[in-house]
């Protein structure tokens, strides 16, 4: 009698679980179309003054137009797709932005550039989602919650100009 309860709760909870893991496209959250990232510096000569990019799923973008963000509006301009050999360097250290900064209310983060130290560029546009950050690189500025962000986006910059 203890084992029929025991198969019987086991195959319930199997239920439970495969029904939760629904395969469907309709199911699937991932409906991200891209994430813009990239480095900030206003008081600055030449063309690593601005580097902002867009990764999509399976190709990366640069701006050619090196706009300098605004808070209250992502950026625009004329985008360059870039090598496969650029975006296999990247694709797996620029993700979605976290709980936590989806979680601000705020576009700016600490104080971008106004001490002529530069800052960084994040934009996520994912369905009806759109959002984007600004955020400083000195990271006494800036929330711990999001410093390693802040590296992330350096590295991934630097890695796409080897």
């Amino acid at each position: 009698m203890m084992h029929k309860f025991k198969f019987y709760s086991l195959a319930g909870w199997m239920m439970v679980f495969l029904m939760a893991c629904d395969k469907s496209d309709s199911a699937r959250p991932n409906d991200l179309e891209y994430i813009g990232f990239g480095t900030f510096y206003g008081y600055c000569i030449g063309e690593t003054c601005i580097e902002l990019f867009r990764l999509e799923a399976d190709k990366l973008w640069e701006n050619i137009s090196d706009p300098y963000p605004q808070s209250g509006q992502p950026v625009t301009g004329e985008y360059v797709e870039l090598s496969a050999a650029q975006f296999e360097r990247v694709k797996d250290l620029i993700s979605p932005p976290s709980a936590a900064l989806l979680a601000v209310s705020d576009s700016v983060i600490g104080m971008p550039d106004y001490t002529d130290g530069g800052g960084v560029y994040l934009e996520y546009k994912s369905g009806t989602t759109h959002r984007f950050w600004l955020i400083d690189n000195w990271l006494m500025n800036v929330p711990e919650a999001h410093h390693e962000l802040v590296g992330r986006i350096h590295e991934a910059v630097a890695l796409i100009n080897e």
